[in-house]
């Protein structure tokens, strides 16, 4: 039951992917969710290339309390980086996932930063 589940995301996103790419001046913020730990990274599609990362698992992202609060934790974080790095817009890749919950808490720490999604 749960490979299905899996595959299904994989068929969800494989569809998203063929509308969506990121470029140098407008990366792709793809997002990944596991049980525990939440990922984001921005992506150049055309280089090939992942530009700025931020994750769970980073010393400066929020650790303690829910997991919604620490996916946000991650969007600002991830946004911050972006910033620093002379990214101001974004697509969205929520990788066929819901956009809600944790995956929606990263965009909207993203958005807080100051990142155009």
């Amino acid at each position: 039951m749960a490979l299905k589940k899996v595959e299904s995301r994989g068929h969800r996103h494989a569809r998203v992917r063929k509308k969506i790419a990121g470029t140098a001046e407008r990366p792709r913020l793809a997002v990944f969710r596991s049980n525990k730990h939440i990922y984001a990274q921005l992506i150049d599609d055309v280089a090939g290339r992942t530009l700025v990362a931020a994750s769970a698992l980073d010393a400066d992202a929020a650790k303690d309390g829910k997991k919604q609060d620490v996916a946000k934790s991650v969007g600002a974080l991830l946004g911050k980086r972006a910033k620093e790095a002379g990214i101001t817009a974004v697509v969205f890749d929520r990788a066929g996932y819901q956009y809600h919950g944790r995956v929606a808490q990263v965009a909207a720490g993203a958005r807080q930063a100051g990142l155009t999604l």
